[in-house]
């Protein structure tokens, strides 16, 4: 997914959450359940292939999902909760 595309999802989000802050608790709860998922489809794809193609390697996809990225990516979605919508339409962050 290129970065044009996740920053509208994120763009998106906030907004949502900008106008109904009660959606907050769901998007969290959801983001969480897609955590484990995301994992075994990791752990099912490596496990296709003896040698993996190209060099990929399954830690670096594992981190990934722990990475900071989605925290901060969240954290930029809940700051959204508590900010005016004139405020939150001029950030660029």
């Amino acid at each position: 997914m290129n970065r044009g595309i996740r920053l509208r999802h994120i763009y998106l989000l906030s907004r949502l959450v900008n106008a109904q802050p009660a959606l907050w608790q769901t998007l969290e709860r959801q983001m969480e359940q897609l955590l484990a998922p995301a994992l075994e489809i990791i752990n099912e794809l490596f496990a296709a292939y003896p040698a993996m193609p190209f060099g990929l390697k399954q830690d670096t996809f594992i981190d990934f999902c722990d990475e900071p990225v989605p925290t901060i990516r969240m954290n930029r979605i809940e700051k959204a909760r508590d900010t005016r919508i004139v405020d939150f339409a001029d950030q660029t962050d």
